[in-house]
């Protein structure tokens, strides 16, 4: 061996160390999650709504292979599901009618988002009755929303979503937002979902998000003191049975006899035995 060259051991178990590091792996823009939050007609934009909470279909466009939505309601009685909303995602959209304004649930929302560091795009929906967004841009201000054109980083667009105004405008604004995020995840790492909604109305009794890692059939997952083994799992419409699913992917689980609350992370398990 020459002098200066590194002993084949050391330089063997640098390779192992490398290889064993988990690298950071760039989420496509078609895998990120959108909470829609606060008032509107968000249903007619992002598609249908199922039993489990999340809507369905998941968008598609030429962009990218899909974006995952989440639609929390806007009623003022639904603080936790907006919280929860706005934890899972990577990018939020605040529904602002322009017929209703900013209401209290609004600004609740605005203080949701700003305090868990979540970026947002507002978007001013029902334009078709009346395109004046100026009034509920200067609420906002007064609540802290610093726009583009005003030095700030928030996007906002005008839509209509029962006629599809400028949809494609917001999606290229979601395209170009999550792109400068460059989101990326943790490569190879455990599973970990994120609940979003929990029931007992059917065996798919929880809805969540892949945060990170993939989540298969017979894994453990836990929470807490509560954990399962995963029996089945779905997608988001509870009819098509997965072998598997990644990051931002929406699904359905069985296997929960005490349910997980909604906002909490669910975490892979080696086995049942650690869940005992």
């Amino acid at each position: 061996r020459e002098r200066g060259e590194p002993e084949p051991e050391l330089e063997a178990a640098a390779d192992k160390k490398k290889a064993a590091t988990p690298t950071p792996r760039a989420t496509a823009p078609g895998q990120s999650v959108i909470a829609a939050v606060d008032t509107g007609d968000t249903v007619p934009l992002v598609a249908k709504k199922t039993q489990s909470g999340i809507d369905e279909p998941l968008m598609k466009d030429e962009v990218s292979d899909y974006i995952t939505f989440v639609d929390t309601p806007g009623h003022a009685a639904f603080r936790e599901m907006r919280e929860s909303g706005a934890a899972a995602t990577d990018l939020a959209l605040l529904i602002v009618s322009v017929t209703d304004g900013v209401q209290p649930q609004t600004e609740e929302s605005v203080n949701i988002l700003m305090e868990k560091q979540v970026p947002f795009i507002v978007v001013f929906n029902k334009i078709d009755r009346t395109d004046n967004v100026q009034p509920h841009m200067d609420k906002l201000r007064q609540l802290g929303v610093e726009f583009e054109e005003d030095g700030g980083d928030t996007m906002w667009v005008g839509i209509s979503a029962l006629h599809g105004t400028n949809i494609p405008e917001l999606l290229e604004m979601i395209q170009l937002q999550t792109a400068m995020l460059e989101l990326a995840t943790p490569e190879p790492a455990r599973a970990e979902i994120l609940v979003i909604d929990s029931h007992n109305k059917s065996k798919t009794n929880v809805a969540g998000i892949v945060r990170t890692g993939t989540v298969k059939h017979g894994q453990t997952l836990a929470s807490g003191t509560t954990y399962a083994t995963v029996r089945k799992l779905w997608d988001e419409t509870g009819t098509k049975e997965l072998r598997k699913a990644g990051v931002g992917e929406p699904v359905l689980i069985e296997g929960f006899k005490v349910l997980p609350k909604p906002g909490v992370v669910l975490f892979q398990l080696q086995n049942d035995t650690f869940g005992d």
